[in-house]
């Protein structure tokens, strides 16, 4: 996916059938595949999907795609279980190909820390799949993580 997403995109763009394009088609199907099949179904969706369902609530969030919000929703879980260091080591590649990396990127702007807490309590609801990657999870933790989103993902340094 690092090698070849960007090439990948731009030959989806241009609508070109390209070594590129089949490497990173494939290697989703499988990797996808994959967690459905060893993970089962709780394997599917944990933090990410979960933070991706409270999103889609927001009204400013309906006309992102499902992909977009999971990957947002990755940089959170990543940041729920304290990895940093991995948050800053997909910046680049999520800025190569377009990725959301804030709640900017997702059309989030007013009334953000409302916002955050609406998404937290949905993301920690007992019957999502966020309490799946911490089973001490609480609305308070996954708005900390957004929070912690926001500050990584405007200074990666810090």
């Amino acid at each position: 996916l690092f090698k070849d997403a960007e090439q990948a995109l731009a030959d989806l763009d241009a609508g070109r059938d390209t070594p590129a394009f089949e490497a990173v088609a494939d290697t989703i199907i499988g990797l996808a595949g994959e967690v459905g099949g060893f993970g089962g179904i709780d394997g599917r969706a944990a933090g990410a999907h979960a933070t991706h369902n409270g999103l889609s609530y927001l009204p400013e969030t309906h006309a992102i795609l499902h992909g977009s919000k999971v990957a947002y929703g990755i940089l959170v879980q990543l940041a729920e279980t304290g990895d940093d260091t991995e948050i800053r080591n997909l910046i680049p590649f999520y800025e190569k190909i377009g990725l959301p990396l804030n709640l900017e990127d997702l059309h989030v702007t007013d009334q953000v820390d409302e916002k955050i807490k609406q998404v937290a309590e949905f993301a920690a609801k007992p019957d999502e799949t966020f309490i799946l990657v911490d089973p001490t999870l609480t609305p308070a933790k996954v708005a900390d993580a957004m929070k912690k989103v926001e500050q990584v993902t405007s200074d990666p340094a810090a």
